[in-house]
């Protein structure tokens, strides 16, 4: 996805299954703004034809050993690629609400209360449709806090232990982060209790105390979500 005024180094995303997901959650009658009910049947017939589109995308990646993707819509359609993707791999970025709602509102010119309700829906979603051994949740502040470390936690968790992370960590730039909010914000914010304590139950470390996870399956696949 080409870049644009507020993220001039662009967005990562791969267009090909950004434009795979937008048609899934057409046929089911909503949009990235507009989630589909939560509990819609990914295996109807009606979605075999954007199956087969699916699958010939992947196949794309066949040569790979360990690939992924990155698309915000992914946790609204997870439970579609991890029919076609049994040893998928989830990472979870997790950002402060208000951060997200306040980029939406200055992308889209969307409300607070529309991005706050949009942070919820994506974030539980994924959340539910997920568990311990194939996700893993790692916070947005940590890419700025301590970049290398975190990516390590990444790489050691879709099986890349020899990742040149250090690199790749000094390429973050600080000064591209627009907006920083605390949970005490969101409070003062008066953001809902059920946010905030989504929020907190997502990443429950402290910044700077995060666990260093190991995982002893190397996943062949893996899919993360940004805002």
């Amino acid at each position: 996805m080409p870049p644009q005024a507020d993220n001039p180094d662009g967005f990562w995303e791969h267009l090909g299954f950004v434009a795979l997901n937008d048609q899934l959650l057409s046929e089911l009658g909503g949009a990235w703004d507009l989630p589909p009910k939560a509990n819609e049947d990914f295996l109807t017939a009606r979605l075999d034809p954007l199956r087969l589109k699916a699958r010939l995308l992947i196949e794309k990646f066949d040569s790979a050993s360990v690939w992924g993707w990155k698309d915000p819509r992914n946790s609204l359609t997870l439970p579609f690629w991890q029919q076609l993707l049994p040893r998928l791999k989830t990472i979870v970025v997790v950002r402060n609400p208000l951060e997200v709602a306040h980029s939406m509102k200055e992308r889209n010119g969307t409300s607070y209360s529309f991005g706050l309700r949009l942070w919820e829906i994506y974030n539980r979603r994924v959340i539910e449709e997920t568990n311990g051994k194939e996700r893993l949740i790692s916070h947005y502040d940590s890419f700025f806090q301590d970049p290398e470390l975190e990516l390590l936690r990444i790489t050691d968790f879709i099986g890349l232990p020899n990742a040149k992370t250090s690199i790749a960590a000094a390429l973050v730039a600080p000064r591209r982060r627009h907006t920083h909010f605390t949970v005490e914000q969101l409070i003062d914010a008066r953001v809902s209790e059920e946010i905030i304590d989504l929020y907190r139950r997502s990443v429950p470390w402290q910044i700077g105390e995060r666990p260093r996870g190991k995982s002893l399956v190397k996943p062949q696949r893996f899919v993360s979500w940004f805002d």
